[in-house]
């Protein structure tokens, strides 16, 4: 709407993303403003940028899937039973599960982080987001650790997701 009543003056991306994916898309795009880039690049820069943006999560528990319907009751309970963390991944707009890790969760968190970041070499380091509901604040200590130790960023920014997203992941 803002596009069609602000013509030449808004421009709109789909990112295809969640929160953080997104929130990191703007910061880009004000980034690239202020180094004097002009809307059209920037737009364009933004639609090719979308497709490398990673975005994934790891979860406590298949709850909230199951609640959502996105899990199976007994997909759920097969979870709680084993201690399975889901680990979803947004691509292309869609959410999936992108994997499992299974047992302890700090332990599986820190695998986690480990994995996503096994690439180093084809990861942008200019700037990484820690986004979680609930974690305690040890943790993501050692998060930062296991991410300076294999792949250290520019910035590292922390954000808490609310009860919204949450519910919704």
């Amino acid at each position: 709407m803002a596009s069609r009543q602000f013509v030449g003056k808004v421009y709109v991306v789909d990112s295809e993303n969640l929160s953080t994916g997104i929130a990191h898309m703007i910061i880009r795009a004000i980034d690239m403003a202020k180094e004097g880039k002009r809307r059209n690049e920037i737009v364009n820069i933004l639609e090719e940028m979308k497709y490398k943006v990673s975005t994934s999560f790891i979860a406590d528990n298949a709850d909230y899937l199951y609640r959502t319907g996105r899990v199976s009751k007994t997909i759920k309970n097969i979870c709680t039973l084993f201690r399975i963390h889901p680990i979803l991944s947004v691509k292309n707009g869609k959410m999936t599960v992108k994997g499992i890790r299974i047992g302890n969760l700090e332990k599986c968190i820190l695998s986690y982080v480990k994995s996503e970041l096994r690439r180093a070499d084809k990861i942008a380091k200019q700037r990484l987001f820690i986004s979680y509901s609930t974690c305690p604040v040890r943790i993501i200590g050692k998060i930062k650790e296991q991410i300076n130790a294999s792949c250290p960023f520019e910035e590292i920014w922390e954000t808490r997701a609310s009860a919204t997203i949450t519910s919704n992941c």
